[in-house]
């Protein structure tokens, strides 16, 4: 077997790993913060609505420590435009209507901070690096969004977030079991992450592929997995809010939160052609993702713009940076 399938199969597993282990530490933090007794409006805001980012936080983190923050700002930017255009595209093909309808308090609550993040972070990486200074109104940023979601959705009834957290697993006493699985889950994030991104950097150098053009490409689709999972079997349902939320929140999160928290760990230092591509990319699809939602519901022939978006964003991406 030669080096570089060697290397994919890492990467394969590594990947494995970072999505498991993403899915057992949520599932340890919803199980605790039902023992804890916290609402369940609290619980889908927070927990179920970040839970499927763990792999990119990670995975950014180590990038940062390793010296390669082009491959963590490529994954979180990456992802975010891949969740406009090719997660949510996916959804509308998935629904049983014909339309996926948006509820207020997404759009009059998660949709500015969607808008305001990609603002922000186009503000922030203009000058190509992020300081410590940027990386605290960041997660300054991130604790608003968390507040302000929370305080707004007291008044909604948790009943649905409640269903559909005991849908995702059967609600049995808190056990020392849980704890265990929650220690486990957490080591097979740190470890996936590492030999995740560690053998990105080899398969890159080996093959002498930019690792920008694997960043924003390669990178997200694979972090994004859990999010097109789950999009896929809520639009299966009908869960149109929870589609459309889960998308709004994850990109919230990926700003805010892990460009934010990962760039506490090192140098955020990228190449200009890299940064002004991406954002460009990322601006132009908040821009449609903003217009798309403004009739408060997302048709299929919009989804379907959204997909061939997707294909033009790949094509530009891999003419520029190929």
């Amino acid at each position: 077997m030669t080096l570089i399938a060697v290397e994919i199969l890492v990467v394969l597993f590594s990947l494995a790993a970072l999505l498991k282990g993403a899915d057992l530490f949520s599932d340890f933090a919803e199980r605790l913060a039902i023992k804890l007794k916290v609402p369940y409006f609290i619980i889908g805001v927070t927990i179920m609505a970040f839970g499927t980012s763990l792999p990119e936080l990670f995975s950014a983190i180590m990038s940062i420590r390793q010296g390669v923050p082009e491959l963590a700002v490529g994954d979180i930017l990456g992802s975010n435009i891949t969740n406009i255009f090719l997660v949510l595209g996916v959804a509308t093909m998935f629904m049983k209507s014909k339309i996926v309808k948006i509820g207020y308090d997404l759009l009059h609550v998660d949709l500015p901070y969607f808008v305001g993040a990609a603002i922000m972070v186009t503000m922030i990486l203009i000058d190509q690096k992020v300081t410590l200074f940027e990386s605290l109104i960041l997660i300054l940023g991130l604790c608003l969004y968390i507040a302000y979601s929370v305080s707004v959705r007291k008044s909604i009834k948790d009943k649905d977030i409640k269903e559909a957290v005991i849908e995702e697993h059967s609600i049995k006493q808190f056990t020392i079991l849980d704890v265990f699985m929650g220690i486990l889950g957490l080591f097979a994030l740190i470890f996936g992450a590492k030999y995740f991104v560690g053998s990105i950097i080899d398969l890159t150098t080996r093959l002498d592929i930019s690792i920008e053009l694997v960043a924003l490409t390669l990178v997200p689709l694979s972090s994004n997995l859990p999010e097109l999972i789950i999009t896929i079997r809520n639009a299966n349902k009908g869960n149109s809010e929870l589609v459309v939320g889960n998308i709004l929140g994850s990109n919230i999160f990926n700003i805010f939160g892990i460009l934010g928290i990962s760039s506490l760990f090192g140098s955020v230092v990228i190449s200009g052609a890299f940064t002004f591509l991406t954002l460009l990319i990322l601006i132009l699809a908040t821009i449609l993702y903003f217009f798309i939602t403004q009739e408060k519901q997302i048709t299929k022939w919009e989804g379907g713009l959204l997909l061939i978006s997707y294909l033009i964003y790949l094509s530009l991406i891999y003419g520029t940076l190929a």
